[in-house]
């Protein structure tokens, strides 16, 4: 087991553990509503997750510890983080509508099921399909948005701006990187 795939592996509990207290978030008007511990637990967890996926890929290239189970637990990840984060917020959008409009959800897990799909069938054939410049940064807007999101329902109204300005830049970038993904397919599936 390489050090980048610990780090992974550990990403990943963290994240499920953050996923389990995002979805004991009370909705609006219940009682006693959202206390500090219960949105900066998993705001945190989330946000050492996001850091930790630049971390773990960066070991991996440098260390010479690139590995087929890397490039698997990877972007599994950074799915169940992105989905998983923004499916359990789904219920707050009632609140927060032109800031997580439920389409965009859609569109999210979409692109991160088709592009998973791609990349098993062709990583299947024994050809490298890893992430690129494009997926990159669309994951570091998704991580931005996610984390801009949680911390305005928790109660920082000026993050509420930034949540809606990366809306329109996750929305970009999960677009063009699927486009990406699809010409690079192409391309590899040709050859």
């Amino acid at each position: 087991m390489t050090i980048p795939n610990i780090i992974t592996l550990a990403r990943l509990a963290l994240t499920i553990v953050g996923l389990v207290f995002l979805a004991r978030w009370p909705l609006q008007g219940e009682s006693p509503g959202l206390q500090g511990f219960e949105v900066w637990f998993p705001f945190s967890l989330f946000l050492f997750a996001a850091v930790t996926d630049f971390v773990d890929g960066y070991l991996a290239r440098s260390l010479g510890q690139v590995s087929v189970l890397g490039r698997i637990l990877d972007p599994l990840a950074d799915k169940i983080l992105i989905a998983g984060g923004l499916i359990l917020l789904i219920p707050h959008s009632f609140r927060i509508p032109s800031l997580l409009p439920p389409w965009l959800v859609v569109i999210v897990v979409s692109r991160e099921i088709l592009v998973s799909s791609i990349r098993g069938i062709i990583e299947s054939k024994g050809k490298s399909f890893a992430a690129d410049g494009w997926g990159k940064w669309k994951m570091a807007s998704q991580c931005v948005y996610l984390e801009a999101l949680m911390a305005y329902i928790g109660g920082w109204a000026w993050c509420g701006p930034i949540a809606g300005v990366f809306l329109w830049i996750v929305l970009a970038l999960t677009t063009l990187s699927a486009l990406n993904y699809f010409k690079k397919a192409y391309h590899v599936l040709l050859h």
